[in-house]
């Protein structure tokens, strides 16, 4: 080829010109695919015949041919080099640019393997191309800036561009590293390259620059959550205005630990965050994916700076983490640095704290749940109503706190936080008032509802933590004295002793009371609810002294009366109950009714035995007249009596010196305002309602207390009243009397007056035998009448009680007459009268014509309607006449006693009729042929009712008859048992008693069972005859008469050798060894 060319430069005419260049480009062409073998003198020997410009594109070609793949990169290196070579021989500065340019792209393209950068090196040349791999390369060149600025040269980037890279890659991506992966001195080394690879990139640019770069640029992308990166940019920043401040503010929030977890709407914000941070930086989906869990797990920490520090409204990030006193001290920090006006922070707490709170049910706060808290900086606890008052205290701005005091006391329920705010709020309102001068005249004009709003809310408040939040309503719409009327009506039945609680709701007709109503009624007490209702009356302004007075002269007045707005009370107390049946709720009416019957005449019992409820020696108030009972008290009028004596309660101990006579309400004050009550004009205070005051005055006051106030003799007082009661029963009746006249007449004709005229008026009656009874009336002949008439009627309950009271008062100064006597034993032997059953025995002890009674006939009557066989509807009917309905609701109820226990009851009243006969003969036969003849099982029970003697003695026949010498060892008291073996001993009965002790291995028994036995009949110690009765010894039988000893001596050897016969041997011998082993 150099020949060739040699020729043909010597001779050029001698080849045409066009031949030779396209050889010459064939030649050239296959040289230049040879590869690595590239002869570079050949090649530019066949380019010499080629136009620079064909050579230069035909070089080119070739290059693009090679590609920079690892197995051509060597031949495209090459013909680089020999591009560089002929630009430079041939001076063609554009082809050596481009063989320089190609020469870089191999080079980085080499680079970008090396350090695993994903490239296309075919679009190198693209315009963008390499800037767009600048991330990469920055990321890769981890603290080589160098590197960084040679691929800027290398690529024609700018160096600032390449230096924004540098900064920004360093500062905005955290290593992606796990601290587990690494040792800690890596992880740290690696976490914090930044603060030695940013530095130098900041010196290369201008402040003006620098600012603008961190501020603008990589501070929106850093990390909220990454206080040192935060730190390192805003120290990098320093020569910004606010840099200091926001530098402040994070200190700040770095010793703050986050106390709530970010909510959905930050999160969000941080995935946001990750996006633009892999969008923006080139990051791979896994190292945002680490990103965003590296974030999340420092928001559960700290709070996010960038919503802090650079939101115009930095509060509505930190509202959430207002949640403790401790929280609030520390974030009030911020509000110099951030601008914030602490009173803001204030109120935005208040108005946290509020929604945080604990949803309650109604208009009312449980008093007695546990109370939030909030912790204090030296960690002391502090209840919510203290922290509201605290911070509510600290706020600046009087308006500010007025009006989130106002915004809290609307909806907070009534609590105790409510009761604070509502102080405090009265508080801000005279600040205000004082400071304002005469524009704030409004205000001053609030407070005294102001005044009023916290007495009400402290009146309501005490209410409710009393457990009685059913009458807080009362308060607030009827005021003072409706709340006081409503608590004296429903709540003292509720502290009565054995009251069942129902009787304040039972205008309702419904038998069940609120459980918690009741026990917080007796949580609270009698003092506890006068105390109550002086506090509220004292917040008021109204005297407690003078409402307890009206409320008592109400009901002394008119004792029906209810408050009117006491409906509502017992609708709110019903709300929510589920309504029982009507069968249920009627027999729980049924049995209410019962008891209140039977309590105005059920017999009590003492000691074991039942005596009748002596009549009261002072009327109370006349009863029910639509039944045609006079004296039988209707509950509703008992009920108020038991509410006025709660009400006027003395609330001072003794004279009380030290309080004020308009507040003083010690006992000589209710004794003196009751006698006024009493001894008002008629015109005023009627008969009824006088006689109510001194039965309370009586209940409430002892007598000499009573006197004291008087001035004059209880007697003269009782006496009154029992004038009062009388006038008070003509009026009903329609016979009114002048008191002065009635005071001074003779009630004996009156008596015989008003029985010519009126005998046929059962009312009438029942006033008569009263007034004979109050005032000593002693005829036999007119008292038998009465007790006839009453017994016609009839009106036995009445005529029982008139009985009993005539036993207890007059019977010893009646004079004997046939009549009276014959009157008496007729009606004590009234079949229909069985529910004088009980009364019957108390009778029969305190008559003095007891002589003329059939009292055995009288318990054989009784023992003989026993003795027939009962039906269950029967003993029913006859327990309901006997004890009263209780008693028969109870046993058809099946909680009372078994049919058989009944029965025993029965005969047992039977004994105690027969023990009334003042003959000891009759007695005793009654003992002997009725009880233990036919009634075995009254025995036992029997014996404590007799006296000593022949009755008592043939009980103890009947009790060795019928062998029940096991069960009195049970049953009978220790005096008498022991009397009931010296009975057995000295009549030589003592087998059953001994095989007893014996059987039951009680060896002490039977030892003590001989020894009286010898003892009693002059015998020598038994032990020998048992050890022999033990051995199996022969035993002399006993025959014909011996004296006492003897005969007693062979009475016990018949009763051992018995015993040693039969299935007792082997407790005899047991008991023969355990005497000798005591020594005998």
């Amino acid at each position: 080829l150099e020949l060739a060319v040699s020729l043909h430069l010597r001779h050029p005419r001698r080849l045409p010109a066009p031949a030779l260049r396209q050889m010459c480009r064939e030649r050239a062409e296959k040289v230049l695919r040879v590869g690595s073998l590239l002869d570079h003198d050949l090649v530019a020997a066949n380019f010499g015949a080629l136009e620079q410009r064909e050579a230069s594109d035909l070089l080119v070609a070739a290059m693009g041919q090679k590609d920079l793949q690892a197995e051509t990169r060597a031949p495209r290196a090459l013909l680089v080099r020999l591009g560089l070579e002929l630009g430079a021989l041939w001076g063609n500065a554009s082809l050596r640019a481009d063989m320089m340019r190609a020469e870089r792209h191999a080079r980085w393209n080499q680079y970008f393997v090396v350090l695993g950068i994903p490239c296309e090196a075919s679009r190198f040349s693209e315009a963008g191309y390499l800037l767009s791999l600048l991330p990469a390369v920055v990321r890769a060149a981890r603290g080589d800036l160098g590197f960084a600025l040679h691929f800027g040269r290398d690529s024609e980037v700018p160096q600032q561009e390449i230096l924004v890279q540098w900064i920004e890659s360093h500062l905005v991506l955290p290593s992606t590293e796990s601290r587990s992966s690494q040792g800690l001195h890596m992880w740290l080394e690696n976490e914090e390259s930044y603060r030695l690879a940013v530095p130098p990139a900041l010196e290369r640019l201008s402040p003006e620059a620098v600012e603008e770069l961190l501020l603008q640029r990589i501070l929106p992308l850093v990390s909220p959550y990454d206080y040192r990166r935060i730190e390192f940019v805003l120290e990098s920043a320093r020569a910004h205005p606010k840099a200091a401040r926001w530098r402040e503010a994070l200190r700040i929030l770095e010793k703050y630990s986050r106390k709530v977890a970010p909510s959905q709407a930050e999160l969000r914000e941080i995935t946001s965050w990750s996006a633009q941070l892999q969008q923006q930086q080139q990051c791979s989906r896994s190292a945002a994916s680490l990103h965003v869990q590296k974030a999340q797990e420092m928001a559960m920490r700290r709070l996010p700076w960038h919503q802090v520090a650079l939101r115009e409204d930095p509060l509505t990030d930190l509202r959430a983490e207002l949640c403790d006193l401790q929280s609030l001290k520390h974030l009030l920090l911020l509000c110099g640095p951030l601008g914030i006006s602490c009173d803001d922070m204030y109120v935005a707490f208040l108005r946290e704290s509020y929604r945080k709170a604990p949803a309650c049910g109604g208009d009312v706060a449980d008093p007695h749940s546990s109370i939030d808290s909030y912790s204090d900086s030296d960690g002391a606890r502090l209840s919510r109503s203290h922290a509201f008052d605290s911070v509510l205290s600290e706020i600046r701005d009087y308006r500010k706190a007025a009006d989130v005091a106002l915004w809290l006391e609307e909806r907070l329920p009534l609590s105790l936080e409510k009761l604070v705010i509502a102080r405090r709020r009265l508080e801000l309102a005279l600040h205000l008032a004082q400071s304002g001068g005469e524009q704030d005249s409004s205000l001053q004009s609030a407070v005294p509802e102001l005044r009023h709003r916290v007495a009400l809310l402290e009146s309501q408040w005490a209410v409710a933590k009393a457990g009685l939040g059913i009458f807080g309503s009362l308060l607030a719409e009827q005021g003072v004295r409706a709340l006081v009327e409503c608590l004296y009506f429903y709540l003292p039945a509720m502290l009565t002793v054995g009251d069942p609680c129902g009787q304040a709701w039972g205008s309702l007709g419904h038998g069940a009371e609120d459980p918690a109503l009741v026990r917080s009624v007796k949580k609270l007490g009698t003092e506890g609810l006068h105390d109550l209702v002086d506090d509220v009356c004292l917040r008021a302004g109204v005297s407690p002294k003078q409402l307890r007075q009206q409320l008592v002269e109400q009901w002394l007045t008119d004792p029906f009366w209810t408050p009117s707005w006491g409906l509502k009370v017992e609708a709110f107390a019903l709300a929510g109950r589920p309504p029982q049946h009507g069968s249920q709720a009627g027999d729980q009416r049924q049995k209410a009714q019962a008891a209140r019957d039977s309590a105005s005449s059920q017999l009590f019992a003492q000691d074991g035995r039942s005596f009748p409820r002596s009549s009261p020696q002072l009327p109370l108030s006349l009863g029910t007249r639509a039944t045609g009972q006079m004296f039988v008290q209707e509950p509703a009028i008992a009920e108020s009596l038991d509410r006025v004596v709660f009400v006027a309660q003395p609330r001072h101990p003794g004279n009380a010196p030290g309080v004020l006579k308009e507040a003083r309400e010690d006992i000589r004050t209710r004794c003196i305002h009751l006698l006024r009550v009493a001894f008002g004009k008629e015109k005023q205070v009627a008969y009824d309602a006088k006689c109510r005051a001194l039965a309370v005055l009586f209940r409430l006051a002892p007598p000499h207390e009573i006197a004291r106030a008087y001035r004059n003799p209880v007697e003269e007082l009782q006496e009154i009243w029992k004038l009062y009661f009388y006038m008070d029963a003509f009026q009903q009746l329609g016979a009114p009397q002048d008191f002065k006249r009635f005071y001074q007449c003779s009630k004996d004709g009156l008596a015989r007056a008003l029985w010519r005229s009126h005998h046929a008026d059962p009312r009438m009656v029942q006033v008569i035998a009263a007034l004979c009874l109050d005032f000593g009336i002693c005829d036999g002949r007119f008292w038998a009448s009465i007790l006839q008439r009453l017994r016609d009627l009839p009106l036995h309950g009445f005529l029982r009680d008139v009985l009993v009271a005539l036993h207890e008062r007059l019977a010893l100064k009646l004079p004997h007459d046939e009549e009276l006597v014959s009157t008496l034993a007729q009606l004590l032997r009234a079949p229909g009268l069985l529910a004088w059953l009980p009364t019957l025995p108390y009778l029969l002890r305190r008559s003095p014509f007891v002589a003329a009674f059939d009292v055995v006939g009288m318990a054989r009557q009784l023992l003989a309607s026993m003795a027939e066989s009962l039906t269950p509807t029967q003993l029913v009917q006859l327990v309901a006449a006997t004890f009263g309905e209780t008693a028969a609701l109870e046993l058809q109820g099946g909680a009372s006693k078994k049919n058989s226990e009944w029965q025993s009851i029965f005969g047992m009243l039977a004994v105690e009729i027969a023990m009334c006969d003042p003959s000891i003969t009759r007695m005793s036969d009654f003992i002997s042929e009725d009880i233990a003849g036919k009634h075995p099982d009254l025995i036992l029970a029997a014996v404590p009712l007799c006296p000593p003697g022949e009755p008592r003695t043939a009980l103890f026949e009947g009790i060795l008859r019928h062998r029940l010498a096991a069960s009195a060892r049970v049953r009978l008291p220790g005096a008498l048992f022991l009397e009931f073996l010296k009975h057995a001993v000295t009549s030589l009965n003592i087998e059953e008693l001994l095989e007893v002790s014996l059987e039951s291995s009680e060896f002490d028994s039977a030892k003590r069972l001989l020894t009286l036995f010898s003892e009693a009949h002059g015998m020598p110690s038994a032990d020998e005859m048992v050890a022999e009765a033990a051995a199996g010894l022969p035993l002399l039988k006993s025959h014909g008469h011996h004296r006492d000893e003897e005969q007693a001596a062979a009475y016990l050897r018949d009763i051992l050798g018995d015993l040693y016969s039969a299935r007792s041997g082997k407790a005899l011998r047991s008991f023969a060894s355990w005497l000798s082993s005591a020594g005998g």
